[in-house]
């Protein structure tokens, strides 16, 4: 995942190249990040909705981690459920490829609601080789 580590400002970067002005290369921070996409049941054909999502605080509380939320809304008392397929980005971040997937994975294990899956592989073989 780049975004996470970009530290050059995103938006005149797209302002710029959008202009065909030139642009300095962007300026990324150290480390590495990976993030795993939490599903939900039917994905991608036909996506459940309405399940109430648990675990957030739990998991967005663990050191290096940040979540993005996609397919989420909120029920009638205000509770976040799933509202389409890909529903949560859970970032791990570290000073390696493998503590950054270690986070990512420990955080969405915190993480449920019926049906949730998601890919158990994301960075498997690129932190084998990057250690």
């Amino acid at each position: 995942m780049v975004l996470p580590r970009l530290q050059s400002d995103l938006t005149d970067l797209l302002i710029r190249a959008s202009q065909g002005h030139p642009i300095e290369p962007p300026r990324f921070g150290p480390g590495a990040a990976v993030c795993v996409v939490l599903a939900s049941e039917g994905y991608p054909t036909s996506p459940r909705t309405g399940d109430r999502i648990t675990g957030l605080d739990e998991a967005a509380a663990l050191e290096g981690v940040d979540i993005y939320c996609a397919g989420v809304g909120r029920d009638e008392e205000g509770r976040l459920v799933t509202a389409g397929g890909r529903v949560l980005g859970v970032v791990g971040h570290g000073h390696d490829l493998s503590r950054a997937r270690t986070r990512a994975y420990e955080a969405a294990s915190r993480i449920s609601w019926p049906g949730m899956h998601y890919r158990r592989d994301i960075a498997r073989g690129a932190a084998a080789v990057c250690l």
